[in-house]
């Protein structure tokens, strides 16, 4: 409990050392642009995000700088000294982002939500061997699902990347066994393809299909 507190501690000091410059003070080539697209199956909904860096610090756009998602401009929000952009949109859309840097130089990204994925079965087990099955194309190279199991006592997270895989197994005695009981599960497919558009600092983009939430138990 303590290695957690120092843990949660820790992190909340590395996100308040950052700083966050103005865009215009900045050399507009050292800004590095980082996107995720996810859609949530639960919600219908698909949320964007954008963040700019310049090294490890933060970047908040200022006039005549900008980023739009389907033209569309994002909502920049800040906290703990951290500066990203977002916005919500209800079902599963396919995205643009377009960032306009201080300099008026346009990048233009382009990409879709990854295949949809829905939880055929799941049994789970502290004592033997666990399944979890979905329903959907089995996983192509570069792509990655992620299983979440969360309780009232904690959570649980395992990844395949294993080519042509429809289900996560996991071995005896690997989930905790603080889960035994009733649990929400759900799987995540994503995949992080390479901008088209990219700042001479390069970036990143991550896009997630999460599955809708089932309740199951997990057994001794």
């Amino acid at each position: 409990m303590k290695a957690r507190y120092l843990f949660l501690i820790l992190f909340l000091f590395s996100i308040s050392a950052c700083d966050t410059y103005d865009s215009g003070d900045l050399n507009q080539d050292r800004i590095a642009t980082d996107y995720t697209l996810s859609y949530n199956a639960q919600t219908n909904t698909t949320r964007a995000n954008a963040e700019f860096r310049f090294g490890n610090d933060y970047v908040e756009l200022s006039s005549p700088a900008s980023i739009y998602f389907n033209n569309q401009e994002m909502e920049r929000s800040t906290a703990l000294g951290k500066t990203w952009y977002s916005i919500s949109i209800e079902d599963s859309v396919s995205a643009t982002f377009e960032f306009t840097n201080q300099a008026g130089d346009v990048y233009e990204n382009y990409t879709e939500i990854p295949p949809s994925l829905s939880i055929d079965s799941a049994s789970l087990s502290l004592s033997s061997t666990s399944i979890v099955s979905w329903r959907g194309p089995s996983l192509k190279d570069d792509e990655t699902v992620t299983l979440s199991i969360r309780g009232e006592n904690g959570s649980f997270t395992a990844r395949t990347k294993e080519v042509n895989a429809s289900s996560i197994f996991l071995r005896a005695g690997e989930i905790d066994g603080n889960l035994e009981g009733r649990v929400i599960v759900t799987l995540t497919r994503s995949f992080e393809p390479d901008l088209v558009e990219t700042t001479p600092e390069g970036g990143s983009l991550k896009v997630e299909y999460i599955s809708s939430e089932i309740q199951t138990t997990v057994r001794e």
